[in-house]
């Protein structure tokens, strides 16, 4: 069975909140984001715009104006300098289920979404490699 998408109240909106850090020495030009949740008007896509460094950064980030209600889920996509592919989602495992419900927003409020990007990149002879970051509570 799969669950279903719980619009609340029509015209009441809440809002996801990210946070980033970015290691020192990987730099990353934007950050491309698509949240849904299944119903007209609950899908929102876009890109973050990330400003270089060479040390550590960590960037916080809202995506406002998402009607409230059940089954959101969230894809963060992006491409380092370096050419590792990077992806994460919450819930960890999609489409949203039973088994993998999504998150809740609710009206007028913030809902702190945690995920963990894994960055991938084929090496001579096709063996993948993989490193972590993370998008947490600011």
């Amino acid at each position: 069975m799969v669950a279903e998408p719980q619009p609340q109240e029509e015209g009441a909106t809440g809002a996801i909140r990210l946070a980033l850090t970015i290691p020192g020495g990987e730099n990353i030009g934007s950050l491309h984001y698509n949240v849904t949740n299944g119903t007209d008007g609950g899908t929102a896509t876009g890109t973050f715009v990330i400003p270089s460094s060479d040390e550590s950064l960590s960037l916080a980030f809202e995506i406002l104006s998402l009607p409230a209600g059940g089954g959101y889920s969230l894809v963060l996509q992006t491409t380092t300098d370096a050419g590792l592919s990077c992806q994460g989602s919450s819930p960890t495992t999609l489409p949203v289920s039973d088994a993998s419900p999504g998150f809740d927003v609710s009206s007028r409020s913030v809902t702190i979404v945690n995920l963990r990007l894994t960055c991938t990149v084929t090496t001579d002879g096709g063996i993948s490699e993989a490193g972590e970051g993370s998008a947490s509570d600011p």
